[in-house]
């Protein structure tokens, strides 16, 4: 079942543990709608969101970290194409987009995508989710020595 988009006003919270003490990070964060297949179940099918933005990515958010005491750090804005692979881990991994940019994050929390922009039907940038079922989902697999997990973005904190 598709979240309810008045969530997407709240963004979709990916939790980490301590980014600084994972050994691995992979975070992985598609753009999805319905109606994108072909077929008798065109209208159910989701896919990957088709138009994109005019810098070519097809969803940009604005994103924060919050941490365990709900102090929040405002970060870059992450645009991807249909899906991307990131990390959380610092910086000195060149295959991934590292999320968490300059900030100094020292605390386990979650990386907060909102506010997101994808094209609308007439190709100009609008909310996710206001003229199409669109939606955001991430997952993050991460592991500290040997303890690991994957958890899911959540749109309700």
């Amino acid at each position: 079942m598709l979240p309810d988009v008045a969530a997407l006003d709240e963004g979709l919270w990916i939790p980490t543990f301590e980014p600084r003490t994972l050994e691995t990070s992979e975070v992985i964060v598609t753009a999805l709608q319905t109606m994108a297949g072909s077929g008798p179940f065109a209208s159910a099918e989701p896919g990957p969101v088709d138009a994109p933005l005019a810098s070519g990515a097809r969803i940009c958010c604005e994103s924060a970290f919050v941490d365990t005491l709900e102090s929040r750090v405002s970060l870059p804005s992450v645009c991807l194409d249909a899906i991307g692979f990131g990390t959380m881990k610092p910086a000195g991994d060149a295959s991934h987009h590292e999320l968490l940019g300059p900030a100094a994050v020292d605390t386990a929390g979650a990386l907060v995508l909102m506010h997101c922009l994808t094209a609308d039907l007439d190709g100009r940038p609008a909310d996710i989710g206001r003229d199409r079922p669109q939606f955001v989902f991430a997952f993050h697999g991460q592991a500290v020595g040997p303890y690991g997990i994957v958890a899911s973005g959540k749109y309700a904190p």
